[in-house]
């Protein structure tokens, strides 16, 4: 049974890897309830990859428990931005993760 308190402070891809382990799914039968395969699956799971607004609704429809330990909306942080010859768009759940993502690309900007 899944201790709904203390996947409240564990990033999403944990959340995901805890509840879709516990019902007993693998990767690809559980992005197929979600819509995402087996590859996108593992990456929000590893944290490098978010889940949209409608991946996360499909999410909470399947498994309408887990709402309660989903992080709230303020702890998303989304980064846009372009220029000429550039586009990009950072989307984290996490301030940790958010810091790495920022000093990435700062390292890819100051080596171009």
């Amino acid at each position: 049974m899944v201790d709904f308190e203390k996947l409240k402070k564990l990033p999403l891809g944990e959340i995901v890897k805890t509840i879709r382990e516990e019902r007993g799914f693998n990767q690809t039968s559980f992005g197929q309830m979600i819509g995402l395969d087996q590859a996108s699956v593992s990456r929000v799971e590893r944290g490098e990859r978010w889940l949209d607004s409608e991946e996360l609704g499909r999410f909470t429809t399947v498994f309408p428990e887990v709402k309660v330990a989903l992080p709230l909306p303020a702890d998303v942080f989304k980064i846009m931005a372009s220029g000429p010859g550039f586009s990009f768009e950072i989307t984290v759940n996490s301030r940790e993760t958010l810091a790495k993502k920022l000093k990435m690309l700062l390292s890819l900007i100051e080596d171009s």
